[in-house]
């Protein structure tokens, strides 16, 4: 029963770190999409004035 438990604690612990990651790497890809807009906003600003 323990080593179960261990076992089920340990592949939670790895979701858990996968969860992290792929929210890390969501953040990242949502900060580049917006910079990059923000980036594009302000360049088409610049060569409208």
């Amino acid at each position: 029963m323990e080593i179960t438990s261990f076992l089920s604690g340990k592949s939670l612990m790895r979701d858990q770190r996968g969860i992290t990651g792929l929210e890390t790497a969501i953040v990242l890809i949502a900060f580049v999409v917006v910079a990059s807009v923000f980036a594009f906003a302000v360049l088409s600003t610049g060569l409208l004035s």
